[in-house]
């Protein structure tokens, strides 16, 4: 037998020829009606409404800290007074069963609500941030984005880890958005460089955050921490990398009061040389390099297959 749930958890089971043989439907707030029910399986199976536990003798659903029952639309005994919230209507009431709104909302464990809403909005807002953390970082490299130098597989796997993150946090703490922010972000278009046509930054525009959006960016810019690493600092100079562009070709960046070359810095090779079209490295830069070359291989390495 195999549990098939919907969105919400919500169970119905069907066979291993994939037929159903146990199906319910229920009320907004739980209330369980058998429609199908076949050997008896929908009144064995005691997983239900949003794959809780459910007790046929009191009808009473388990959320695994307290019983819930779906006729009064309360849980059966109250909830710890730290989860009281002054600014939700209904807050302030420690026997209510998803903030009196269970279509929006979903209660995994009889304690706190998450906001089906803001599971989706942070969710979009993540996998936004993410694609956008990735193009500032690609653009950062040698200025411009979508030219190859970082897969179409990356962007992928940084939109979908900004959107897991930012669906747990704003399903977390969605209820507490009630701050607001503003933020300028890059726009990027076509713009002539050297009399050819290619996609650069061409301006930015403010966006508004909400509380939750901004708790969102926190995880993003965890995100961006993973991915800008500095690999060390030797006689005034830093060298760091970002992966995941720094291995088309493999190289690092350094940075130093003599270099001055953006924000990007030089970039040089793993053989200790710039890359076609900077400019040579000072005295000072080399030594650094040089200096650092094992620290350079080992933070590199994982990416280009050397470890």
């Amino acid at each position: 037998m195999i549990y098939f749930k919907n969105i919400k958890k919500d169970v119905k089971i069907i066979d291993d020829n994939y037929n159903i043989v146990s199906e319910y439907v229920y009320d907004a707030y739980g209330k369980c009606y058998i429609t199908k029910n076949i050997n008896d399986i929908a009144n064995i199976n005691p997983i239900r409404y949003r794959s809780y536990y459910y007790d046929k003798e009191t009808e009473l659903y388990y959320l695994n800290n307290r019983y819930y029952d779906p006729d009064t639309m309360r849980f059966i005994s109250m909830d710890d007074i730290s989860y009281l919230d002054y600014q939700v209507l209904g807050g302030l009431n420690l026997f209510t069963y998803c903030n009196n709104n269970p279509i929006m909302n979903i209660d995994p464990e009889g304690t706190f609500f998450i906001s089906i809403t803001a599971l989706i909005v942070g969710a979009v807002v993540g996998a936004t941030l993410a694609f956008g953390t990735v193009a500032y970082m690609d653009y950062k490299d040698d200025g411009y984005v979508f030219n190859g130098s970082i897969k179409w597989y990356d962007y992928l796997g940084a939109t979908i880890l900004g959107g897991a993150i930012g669906a747990l946090a704003g399903g977390v703490i969605g209820g507490i958005a009630g701050m607001s922010f503003s933020v300028s972000i890059p726009t990027f278009g076509l713009v002539n460089a050297g009399g050819a046509l290619s996609i650069g930054i061409t301006g930015s525009v403010t966006l508004t955050l909400s509380g939750t959006q901004v708790l969102v960016g926190t995880g993003m810019l965890g995100f961006t921490i993973m991915v800008a690493k500095r690999i060390g600092k030797y006689g005034g100079y830093e060298i760091k990398h970002n992966y995941p562009n720094d291995h088309q070709p493999p190289h690092v960046h350094v940075y130093g009061d003599d270099i001055h070359r953006g924000s990007h810095g030089i970039r040089v090779g793993l053989d200790g040389t710039p890359l076609k079209g900077e400019p040579e490295l000072p005295i000072g830069a080399r030594k650094a390099v040089k200096k650092l070359i094992k620290e350079i291989i080992d933070a590199l390495g994982p990416w280009i297959g050397w470890k």
